[in-house]
């Protein structure tokens, strides 16, 4: 007969827990860089819809130079 002896079967057994544990593994770092991904991106938008509705108009020119220099930072640091 075929029989699989327990030291088989608990090898089996452990490989079975150690292959899920590493797909465990694999898949919270997957996701945990997609919401950091998603929460750059959420970021960027809000970042472009708090600049699209200042009123460039009534900025003073020291404003609109301290603006400037900001976006020229934001830029480098993406570098």
């Amino acid at each position: 007969a075929n029989a699989i002896s327990s030291s088989e079967a608990e090898k089996s057994s452990k490989k079975a827990v150690m292959i899920g544990e590493e797909y465990e593994a694999l898949l919270q770092s997957a996701l945990e860089d997609q919401a950091q991904h998603f929460e750059g991106e959420i970021t960027s938008l809000r970042a472009e819809l708090t600049a699209s509705l200042v009123d460039k108009d009534s900025m003073t020119a020291e404003e609109a130079k301290e603006i400037e220099q900001l976006r020229t930072e934001i830029q480098k640091a993406k570098l």
